[in-house]
C-alpha cells in the first residue's frame, strides 16, 4: 500500500505542475495579445502638440497656411487642414514631417470663401495606421 501512497503524491504533483504551466500559457497569450493591440490603439489625448497656425493667407485659387509646432513630445507627420466658409467645411492631409521647433507651409487648393482655418495633427503608427489628433488651433477672419 505504501507504494501506492507514494506513486499517488507523484501524479498529483505533477498535474500541479502541468497545470500551473497550461495557465502561465494561457496567460502569455492573453497579455501579448493585449500589449500588440496596446500599441496600434494609440489614442488621440496619447500625444501632445503645441501645433499653432502662424499665418493663413488666401487668393482666388488657393489657402496658404503656415503651421508651426512649439512644443511636443515627439514630432508629427503631417496635419489634417480644415477650411470653413461658415456653413461647408473641406478638409485636405498634408503629409509631411514637422519637428519640435519647425515650421511648415501648406499651399491648399480652395476656390470658395474662407471665414474659419482648423489645423489638426496626424501621427502615423508603426504598422502604417493613421491617427488624427484633436483640433490644435484656429485661425478665424
Amino acid at each position: 500500500m505504501q507504494n501506492k501512497k507514494g506513486l499517488s503524491d507523484v501524479i498529483t504533483t505533477l498535474i500541479i505542475i502541468l497545470l500551473v504551466i497550461v495557465a502561465v500559457g494561457i496567460m502569455w497569450v492573453v497579455l501579448r495579445g493585449l500589449i500588440t493591440k496596446g500599441t496600434d490603439q494609440l489614442s488621440t489625448s496619447d500625444f501632445t502638440t503645441d501645433l499653432q497656425i502662424q499665418t493663413v493667407t488666401t487668393n482666388s485659387t488657393h489657402v496658404i497656411v503656415k503651421v508651426g509646432m512649439k512644443q511636443g513630445e515627439d514630432a508629427i507627420d503631417g496635419v489634417l487642414v480644415l477650411i470653413s466658409d461658415g456653413n461647408n467645411s473641406v478638409s485636405s492631409k498634408q503629409l509631411g514631417v514637422i519637428n519640435v521647433g519647425e515650421e511648415k507651409t501648406f499651399n491648399i487648393a480652395y476656390t470658395g470663401i474662407t471665414k474659419e482655418v482648423k489645423v489638426s495633427p496626424i501621427v502615423i503608427s508603426e504598422k502604417g495606421q493613421e491617427k488624427i489628433g484633436q483640433v490644435s488651433s484656429t485661425y478665424t477672419f
